[in-house]
């Protein structure tokens, strides 16, 4: 479990290395959180205000290969009118 979690943590900073430094060039990361506990990590972009969320929990830590995730997608707003 020890194991687990370090790699969970090595994961979650691997993200917010990538998308703070590379992708903050191209896109703009205007805000990221990291929820430890959960093992989540949330971000939006200048591009893209909508808050998204990337699930360590669901991700092969023990996988040889890097993963690749896209930041692309449609804005969907929901209203807020009763």
């Amino acid at each position: 479990m020890k194991n687990q979690i370090g790699k969970m943590l090595i994961v979650a900073a691997a993200i917010s290395s990538l998308l703070g430094s590379a992708a903050h060039a191209c896109t703009g990361i205007r805000t990221a959180a990291s929820d430890l506990k959960a093992k989540q990590y949330y971000f939006r972009t200048y591009e893209n205000s909508q808050i998204r969320m990337v699930d360590l929990m669901k991700m092969n830590l023990d996988g040889k290969d890097m993963v690749k995730i896209s930041m692309k997608g449609p804005e969907s707003i929901k209203s807020l009118n009763p």
